[in-house]
């Protein structure tokens, strides 16, 4: 081979490594956006803050409080018991 090829070999076993590597930070980031879907955030922003921050945007989508959760809370009120004032003590 000559040069020219060896360069274009080398380039190419540069590549591959780096085409991989996005293909599976991707998938990455598709799944943590599958998780912060289930916690009631529909956006794709945290696709792609996974996939440019790597770690700490996973941590973001980790740390997200659940909204779903917090909304099925607050529909389950629990009723009040009623107080009477005769019954507080003073103070």
């Amino acid at each position: 081979m000559d040069d020219y090829g060896m360069t274009f070999v080398y380039a190419l076993a540069g590549l591959v490594p780096l085409i991989i590597i996005l293909i599976i930070n991707n998938y990455i980031a598709s799944q943590f956006q599958e998780v912060a879907e289930k916690k009631g955030y529909t956006e794709t922003k945290y696709k792609w803050i996974c996939f440019f921050f790597g770690i700490a945007g996973m941590l973001l989508v980790v740390a997200l409080p659940d909204l779903k959760l917090r909304q099925s809370v607050s529909e389950k009120t629990i009723p009040k018991k009623a107080v009477n004032n005769d019954e507080l003590p003073d103070l």
